[in-house]
């Protein structure tokens, strides 16, 4: 254990209705039984999220930050009503849905204690769950066993079989793929590159929690998630895999605030790192793969506009015509230019998500980000690192139509366990975004200014 670690926070500490709160919030973001299953219709479960999520802010009076979550939201529901007058189509369903997933976002971040904290144990619960389910799976393929016919009667309850090419089976707690993906490792998501995208994320933010955790649990937590990326079989999780365990090692080891430090490991990784992924580049799911997507989508071959590149080169189409404010995210709108098409693109999450939104919108994800990520980065390096690793996850799927992922909007607003902020420029950056400062010890003025009924016990904190 390092000489400056320290238990943070104790698991006591953080409420289980915070844990639940999370664990909701990510199943909507993901789980084929609460996006498509018979029991529950997802635009019902928005509305009980979005219950939910306003209960939890009232009841722990988490008010600071909503000029900041007003700014964000109020910028996309500019480029809505921009998109509306200019392409002649009102989406009220659809823009509507998104805000209140914003909503739900920004209330997951601000009403829960330590939310990377919750949010990164959440999927390390999530990844060992689908390790358990895989290994499993696996084992009873290898005796003779259909796996997919013996979870077919959970299935069945659940209502969550999306049939065709790529047939899935969800038993709530896991979904099982069949085919070619049979191996691949999905955890309770709707595909397995799903569940690595967030995963990286989880290790992106655990590298912003290093120094408050004992080191025994981030390492333990660090080989789970690696573990479950590796299970996937992921391309795209396999390719920025490195990159987030070097976030993780460089904040953990405290290198990342000695430039030369820093750089020798990065340049000593980078020398361990080539051997094998020259070795990895043979594995079918990357280098053989990656060729034939890049050839399909430069030759516009049958389906070129459903992988990674493809989509680049069909999104690309529709950025260079309305680059600013984008199509929206109506089906009526935002495949305009291809309506002849029987399967629209969704490969490629951060070039879909431009063609959606425009350059502005983006670049509202993007400095939100950047902003949020001031007060929890251990150090410049690592917020560069985090950031990188988040963009790059984006390119995998189309998580930013889900509330978890939003969320990354708000991690300025996260609230933590009580640590004393000790000087007034360290309380001012915290709040700067608002256009005022609050003092060390807040007056009834200074409750009433900043429109608390009763001050919090806790405070976020700025990295020391």
């Amino acid at each position: 254990m390092g000489a400056k670690a320290v238990k943070y926070p104790r698991a006591d500490h953080v409420p289980s209705i915070d844990y639940a709160f999370t664990l909701l919030v990510i199943c909507v973001s993901g789980n084929i039984a609460f996006t498509t299953g018979a029991w529950f219709r997802q635009e019902i479960l928005l509305i009980l999220s979005l219950v939910f999520a306003l209960y939890r802010v009232k009841a722990t009076h988490s008010y600071i930050g909503v000029p900041f979550v007003i700014g964000v939201i109020g910028c996309y529901i500019f480029i809505s009503i921009w998109q509306s007058v200019s392409l002649g189509h009102l989406a009220i369903i659809t823009i509507t849905g998104f805000v209140v997933k914003l909503i739900i976002a920004a209330a997951v971040v601000s009403a829960t204690k330590s939310f990377r904290y919750v949010f990164v144990r959440s999927m390390v619960w999530i990844a060992s769950m689908g390790l358990i389910f895989h290994t499993m799976s696996i084992g009873a393929t290898l005796v003779g066993v259909d796996v997919l016919e013996a979870a077919r009667p959970v299935a069945d309850i659940v209502g969550a079989q999306p049939e065709g090419v790529n047939e899935r089976v969800n038993i709530l707690f896991h979904t099982f793929m069949s085919g070619e993906h049979a191996f691949r490792n999905a955890g309770l998501f709707w595909e397995p590159g799903a569940l690595a995208g967030y995963i990286l994320a989880a290790l992106a933010i655990l590298s912003t929690l290093t120094r408050q955790l004992e080191e025994t649990v981030v390492r333990r937590w660090r080989n789970l998630l690696a573990i479950g990326v590796l299970s996937t079989l992921s391309t795209t999780g396999y390719i920025i895999l490195p990159l987030a365990l070097l976030a993780v090692q460089l904040s953990k080891t405290g290198i990342d605030r000695d430039p030369i430090g820093g750089a020798l490991l990065i340049i000593s990784s980078i020398i361990l790192i080539l051997p094998v992924g020259f070795y990895a580049w043979e594995l079918d799911f990357l280098g053989p793969k990656i060729l034939e997507l890049y050839t399909r989508a430069i030759n516009e071959e049958p389906g070129w506009h459903l992988s990674r590149f493809g989509s680049i080169i069909f999104d690309w189409q529709y950025i260079q015509t309305r680059p600013l404010f984008g199509w929206g995210q109506s089906l009526a709108t935002q495949f305009a230019l291809h309506p002849y098409l029987d399967r629209y693109a969704l490969g490629n999450g951060l070039t879909g998500f431009v063609r959606q939104m425009g350059l502005v919108g983006i670049s509202t994800f993007l400095f939100a980000l950047w902003h949020g990520l001031r007060f929890i980065a251990t150090s410049g390096l690592n917020r560069f690192l985090v950031f990188a690793i988040i963009v790059a996850v984006l390119n995998g799927q189309y998580f930013l139509g889900y509330p978890i992922f939003l969320a990354f909007h708000f991690l300025s607003l996260e609230k933590v366990t009580p640590n004393r902020i000790h000087d007034q420029k360290r309380r001012n950056a915290l709040f700067r975004h608002m256009g005022r400062s609050m003092p060390l010890r807040p007056n009834a003025s200074a409750k009433k200014t900043f429109g608390l009924r009763s001050l919090p016990k806790e405070y976020r904190s700025y990295p020391r």
